[in-house]
């Protein structure tokens, strides 16, 4: 296939959109890109900051301290960043970090507009690793073990807000979660 363009510094994450029509990507820069395609090629929809920090303040969320974001002193790799599109598409969750040995934090952007929407109430302990249940009533995101506990996959609605927790099945830290077509398993990868 043709290339269909380029992204200078190139991309943390990428996730396509539930019916295909569509692409979510965060660029090593910070940027959440937003593509329409690809029956009529592909189109910009939204370039904005992925942390949010030039969108306006979310209404009845507390936004967290703000994370310190320079492209020009650390570029986003694949561990900073992951992607998951609401059921409908219409709407990207996302779980990034500033920098190394930071905190990931959780945001939901609306779709196809890249709007913030929400901030989650994520933690120290929250990991790389979100996967937005097909139904759209929850985001699932890996939290990390804390000496003999085990990871945890925690629910966060809409909103943001941590709605629980379930012990991850399995051995080692999460590695990757994502929703089985008929939305009837959540698959938990562990390293």
């Amino acid at each position: 296939p043709a290339p269909v363009g380029a992204v200078p510094g190139g991309l943390a994450a990428a996730a396509a959109s539930p019916t295909g029509d569509a692409v979510a990507l965060v660029t090593t820069g910070g940027r959440l890109l937003l593509l329409a395609g690809p029956c009529g090629g592909w189109a910009p929809l939204a370039d904005v900051d992925a942390f949010g920090w030039d969108a306006e303040p979310v209404p009845s969320r507390v936004m967290p301290p703000p994370q310190t974001f320079d492209p020009a002193s650390h570029s986003l790799s694949p561990g900073d960043a992951a992607l998951s599109w609401k059921g409908d598409g219409t709407g990207v969750a996302t779980v990034l970090r500033a920098a190394p040995n930071t905190p990931f934090a959780l945001r939901s952007h609306a779709a196809p507009s890249g709007d913030l929407d929400a901030v989650g109430e994520g933690g120290p302990a929250l990991t790389g690793c979100v996967a937005w249940a097909p139904d759209g009533r929850h985001m699932y995101a890996a939290v990390a073990g804390d000496g003999a506990d085990a990871p945890k996959i925690a629910l966060f609605e809409p909103n943001g807000m941590r709605h629980g927790h379930f012990d991850a099945p399995g051995a080692g830290a999460v590695a990757a979660l994502a929703w089985s077509p008929g939305a009837g398993v959540l698959a938990v990868s562990r390293a």
